[in-house]
């Protein structure tokens, strides 16, 4: 029985990358390189979601914090918390005085 040839981590890499920019249609890209699209789909998918880990520090788990734990520590007292839409981005600004 022959064993399968599995693409390199490179490779794969490779098409992944072609497949986020979208240049070609994933049918497009699996007559050129030779593999399905649903797999070329599979390793995009994989890309996009490991990519935080190529931002995150080696060795590091993300930390986190809950949202009440930022704003409610003492030096972060009367300030407004805000939410930047990336996970896990919290930031608090101070509070303006109305009049």
């Amino acid at each position: 029985m022959k064993k399968r040839k599995s693409p390199s981590s490179e490779f794969q890499a490779k098409v992944a990358l072609e497949a986020i920019r979208e240049d070609m249609t994933l049918v497009e890209q699996s007559k050129k390189y030779g593999v399905y699209p649903t797999q070329i789909g599979t390793w995009k998918r994989t890309a996009i979601e490991n990519m935080t880990m190529a931002f995150s520090r080696r060795g590091a788990a993300p930390e986190k914090v809950s949202a009440a734990e930022a704003c409610s520590s003492g030096s972060m007292k009367g300030k407004r918390m805000s939410y930047a839409g990336v996970a896990g981005d919290i930031s608090c600004s101070t509070l303006d005085p109305v009049l």
